[in-house]
């Protein structure tokens, strides 16, 4: 269940869990949206389950989108100082808190988010494109 009431100045909405699982076995539970004035914070865990190791933002410049109301608002990334590209082994489970830049608008019904938009770059790491679209969530008292 997706509950919580956010504008412009600040919220939590609790994203209840919801999971996206990609074909290549790595599993995201989104978990809450914290907003803040100038930026906002997605709390979220990420399994695993390939036999490789994976990169959910492999191109740290555009390497996790997260959008607001299809696509007019599209606010930034900003990579974390230690892995950047948020690398996991295989059987690996991460906790992160990451950071997007920009403003919430007031009325804010839905986003999605795209870790690895990009095309996967030649490497070692593989780089799957997966896609956590439509959520609701409420916005300015509801």
């Amino acid at each position: 269940m997706v509950d919580g009431t956010i504008n412009a100045s600040g919220g939590v909405v609790d994203l209840g869990g919801a999971q996206v699982r990609h074909e290549s076995g790595v599993v995201i539970t989104l978990k809450r949206l914290l907003v803040e004035p100038s930026y906002v914070i997605l709390e979220f865990s990420a399994a695993n389950g390939s036999s490789d190791e994976v990169a959910l933002a492999g191109d740290t410049n555009q390497g996790i989108i997260l959008e607001v109301d299809d696509p007019a608002v599209t606010m930034t990334y900003q990579a974390p100082s230690v892995n950047e590209t948020l690398e996991l082994s295989s059987g690996e489970v991460l906790e992160a808190e990451i950071v997007f830049l920009g403003v919430l608008p007031d009325n804010a019904s839905t986003m999605d988010i795209t870790f690895n938009p990009g095309p996967e770059l030649d490497g070692d790491v593989a780089e799957p494109t997966i896609e956590a679209t439509g959520f609701p969530i409420a916005a300015d008292g509801g």
